[in-house]
Protein backbone atom coordinates (compact mmCIF):
# COMPACT_ATOMS: atom_id res chain seq x y z
CA UNK A 1 0.00 0.00 0.00
CA UNK A 2 1.34 3.46 -0.90
CA UNK A 3 1.65 6.37 1.52
CA UNK A 4 -1.03 8.19 -0.50
CA UNK A 5 -3.48 5.34 0.01
CA UNK A 6 -2.67 5.18 3.71
CA UNK A 7 -3.03 8.90 4.33
CA UNK A 8 -6.13 9.34 2.18
CA UNK A 9 -7.91 6.36 3.72
CA UNK A 10 -8.51 4.71 0.34
CA UNK A 11 -8.58 1.22 1.80
CA UNK A 12 -11.08 -1.01 3.48
CA UNK A 13 -10.98 0.11 7.13
CA UNK A 14 -11.38 -2.58 9.77
CA UNK A 15 -14.22 -0.60 11.35
CA UNK A 16 -16.22 -1.18 8.17
CA UNK A 17 -15.89 -4.96 8.35
CA UNK A 18 -17.36 -7.57 10.65
CA UNK A 19 -15.61 -9.21 13.58
CA UNK A 20 -14.58 -12.21 11.51
CA UNK A 21 -11.85 -10.14 9.86
CA UNK A 22 -10.42 -9.11 13.20
CA UNK A 23 -10.51 -12.69 14.46
CA UNK A 24 -8.68 -13.86 11.35
CA UNK A 25 -6.01 -11.23 12.01
CA UNK A 26 -5.68 -12.34 15.63
CA UNK A 27 -5.29 -15.97 14.57
CA UNK A 28 -2.46 -15.00 12.23
CA UNK A 29 -0.80 -12.92 14.94
CA UNK A 30 -0.98 -15.82 17.40
CA UNK A 31 0.35 -18.32 14.87
CA UNK A 32 3.36 -16.22 13.86
CA UNK A 33 4.10 -15.26 17.45
CA UNK A 34 4.46 -18.98 18.14
CA UNK A 35 7.27 -19.24 15.59
CA UNK A 36 10.54 -19.45 17.55
CA UNK A 37 12.73 -16.38 17.34
CA UNK A 38 15.79 -17.47 15.35
CA UNK A 39 18.31 -15.00 13.96
CA UNK A 40 20.28 -17.75 12.18
CA UNK A 41 17.87 -17.86 9.20
CA UNK A 42 19.53 -16.01 6.33
CA UNK A 43 17.06 -13.83 4.39
CA UNK A 44 19.42 -11.15 3.07
CA UNK A 45 19.54 -11.00 -0.72
CA UNK A 46 16.20 -12.74 -1.19
CA UNK A 47 13.06 -11.16 -2.62
CA UNK A 48 10.12 -10.42 -0.35
CA UNK A 49 8.23 -13.40 -1.79
CA UNK A 50 11.22 -15.68 -1.16
CA UNK A 51 11.69 -14.35 2.38
CA UNK A 52 8.08 -14.77 3.41
CA UNK A 53 7.80 -18.20 1.79
CA UNK A 54 10.91 -19.35 3.66
CA UNK A 55 9.53 -18.07 6.98
CA UNK A 56 6.18 -19.77 6.41
CA UNK A 57 7.92 -23.08 5.60
CA UNK A 58 10.47 -23.00 8.43
CA UNK A 59 8.04 -21.50 10.96
CA UNK A 60 10.84 -19.55 12.66
CA UNK A 61 12.76 -16.34 12.16
CA UNK A 62 13.85 -13.02 13.63
CA UNK A 63 11.81 -9.82 13.89
CA UNK A 64 12.03 -8.84 10.22
CA UNK A 65 11.09 -12.28 8.92
CA UNK A 66 8.17 -12.71 11.31
CA UNK A 67 6.73 -9.24 10.76
CA UNK A 68 7.10 -9.29 6.98
CA UNK A 69 5.08 -12.51 6.92
CA UNK A 70 2.48 -11.13 9.32
CA UNK A 71 2.17 -8.00 7.17
CA UNK A 72 1.35 -10.18 4.15
CA UNK A 73 -1.44 -11.87 6.10
CA UNK A 74 -2.83 -8.60 7.50
CA UNK A 75 -2.68 -6.86 4.14
CA UNK A 76 -4.68 -9.76 2.71
CA UNK A 77 -7.36 -8.92 5.28
CA UNK A 78 -7.35 -5.27 4.09
CA UNK A 79 -5.64 -3.83 7.18
CA UNK A 80 -3.41 -0.84 6.41
CA UNK A 81 0.08 -1.49 7.72
CA UNK A 82 3.06 0.67 8.65
CA UNK A 83 6.58 -0.73 8.95
CA UNK A 84 8.27 0.89 11.96
CA UNK A 85 12.02 0.52 12.46
CA UNK A 86 13.43 1.30 15.90
CA UNK A 87 17.14 1.56 16.76
CA UNK A 88 18.00 -0.35 19.93
CA UNK A 89 20.81 -1.82 22.00
CA UNK A 90 20.77 -5.44 23.13
CA UNK A 91 22.37 -4.40 26.41
CA UNK A 92 19.24 -2.46 27.39
CA UNK A 93 16.81 -5.36 27.17
CA UNK A 94 15.29 -5.99 30.59
CA UNK A 95 16.15 -9.68 30.63
CA UNK A 96 18.41 -11.74 32.87
CA UNK A 97 21.15 -12.63 30.40
CA UNK A 98 23.65 -15.34 31.33
CA UNK A 99 26.95 -13.71 32.31
CA UNK A 100 28.82 -14.36 29.06
CA UNK A 101 25.88 -13.21 26.92
CA UNK A 102 25.45 -10.10 29.06
CA UNK A 103 29.08 -9.18 28.46
CA UNK A 104 28.68 -9.68 24.70
CA UNK A 105 25.44 -7.66 24.67
CA UNK A 106 27.36 -4.74 26.15
CA UNK A 107 29.71 -4.82 23.14
CA UNK A 108 27.00 -4.98 20.47
CA UNK A 109 26.60 -1.94 18.19
CA UNK A 110 23.26 -0.28 17.55
CA UNK A 111 20.81 -2.65 15.85
CA UNK A 112 17.41 -2.14 14.18
CA UNK A 113 14.10 -3.70 15.17
CA UNK A 114 10.97 -4.00 13.01
CA UNK A 115 7.42 -3.82 14.37
CA UNK A 116 4.13 -3.21 12.57
CA UNK A 117 1.76 -0.32 13.02
CA UNK A 118 -1.78 -1.50 12.26
CA UNK A 119 -4.56 1.03 11.70
CA UNK A 120 -7.63 -0.31 13.48
CA UNK A 121 -10.72 1.76 14.27
CA UNK A 122 -8.83 5.01 13.64
CA UNK A 123 -6.00 4.13 16.03
CA UNK A 124 -2.53 2.84 15.22
CA UNK A 125 -1.82 -0.29 17.24
CA UNK A 126 1.78 -1.49 17.64
CA UNK A 127 2.05 -5.18 16.77
CA UNK A 128 5.20 -6.98 17.93
CA UNK A 129 5.28 -10.78 17.70
CA UNK A 130 9.07 -11.11 17.93
CA UNK A 131 9.35 -13.27 21.07
CA UNK A 132 7.64 -16.65 21.18
CA UNK A 133 5.66 -17.37 24.39
CA UNK A 134 8.13 -19.81 26.06
CA UNK A 135 10.66 -16.96 26.25
CA UNK A 136 8.61 -15.33 29.00
CA UNK A 137 10.59 -17.62 31.30
CA UNK A 138 13.65 -15.52 30.53
CA UNK A 139 11.89 -12.24 31.16
CA UNK A 140 11.23 -11.39 27.51
CA UNK A 141 8.17 -9.16 26.94
CA UNK A 142 5.71 -11.46 25.16
CA UNK A 143 2.49 -9.64 24.32
CA UNK A 144 -0.75 -11.42 25.11
CA UNK A 145 -3.03 -11.71 22.09
CA UNK A 146 -6.65 -11.75 23.21
CA UNK A 147 -10.01 -11.21 21.50
CA UNK A 148 -9.32 -7.71 20.20
CA UNK A 149 -6.46 -6.05 18.38
CA UNK A 150 -4.60 -3.80 20.81
CA UNK A 151 -1.04 -2.52 21.04
CA UNK A 152 1.52 -4.99 22.32
CA UNK A 153 4.68 -4.44 24.38
CA UNK A 154 7.75 -3.87 22.25
CA UNK A 155 10.35 -6.61 22.17
CA UNK A 156 13.21 -4.15 22.71
CA UNK A 157 13.85 -0.82 24.43
CA UNK A 158 13.98 1.80 21.65
CA UNK A 159 16.81 4.30 21.51
CA UNK A 160 14.83 6.75 19.40
CA UNK A 161 11.60 7.33 17.51
CA UNK A 162 10.92 4.98 14.59
CA UNK A 163 11.59 5.40 10.92
CA UNK A 164 8.32 4.74 9.10
CA UNK A 165 7.81 2.98 5.77
CA UNK A 166 4.65 2.03 3.90
CA UNK A 167 5.84 -1.26 2.40
CA UNK A 168 8.24 -4.09 3.19
CA UNK A 169 10.21 -3.28 0.06
CA UNK A 170 10.76 0.34 1.13
CA UNK A 171 11.86 -0.83 4.54
CA UNK A 172 14.25 -3.43 3.06
CA UNK A 173 15.91 -0.75 0.91
CA UNK A 174 16.29 1.44 3.98
CA UNK A 175 18.08 -1.35 5.86
CA UNK A 176 20.39 -1.97 2.89
CA UNK A 177 21.36 1.72 2.94
CA UNK A 178 21.98 1.51 6.70
CA UNK A 179 24.23 -1.55 6.60
CA UNK A 180 27.42 0.29 5.57
CA UNK A 181 26.96 2.66 8.53
CA UNK A 182 26.77 -0.13 11.15
CA UNK A 183 30.20 -0.81 12.65
CA UNK A 184 31.25 -4.41 12.05
CA UNK A 185 32.51 -6.41 15.01
CA UNK A 186 33.47 -10.04 15.47
CA UNK A 187 31.17 -9.89 18.51
CA UNK A 188 28.02 -9.73 16.34
CA UNK A 189 27.92 -13.34 15.01
CA UNK A 190 29.14 -14.69 18.36
CA UNK A 191 26.41 -12.81 20.22
CA UNK A 192 23.60 -14.02 17.94
CA UNK A 193 24.84 -17.60 18.04
CA UNK A 194 24.92 -17.63 21.83
CA UNK A 195 21.58 -15.80 22.01
CA UNK A 196 19.92 -18.46 19.86
CA UNK A 197 21.41 -21.20 22.03
CA UNK A 198 20.18 -19.55 25.23
CA UNK A 199 16.68 -19.05 23.82
CA UNK A 200 16.59 -22.74 22.82
CA UNK A 201 17.47 -23.69 26.40
CA UNK A 202 14.68 -21.49 27.79
CA UNK A 203 12.11 -23.26 25.60
CA UNK A 204 12.84 -26.66 27.11
CA UNK A 205 12.83 -25.62 30.77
Amino acid sequence: MSSEQYLSGSYKNQSETDGNIEQSALRSMKAIQQFPYDSSIKISGKTLAERTQLTRILKRGACTAKHELLAIDLDGLAFPILFLTYPFLWSKLLVDYPNELKKLAGQMPLQYHLVLGLLNNNAIELIDVTWDPPLQKGGFPVGKIGHQIVSMPMAVVPENTPTTHYSAEERAMYIERLKPTIPWSHVIPVFYDKLNNWLASLRVR
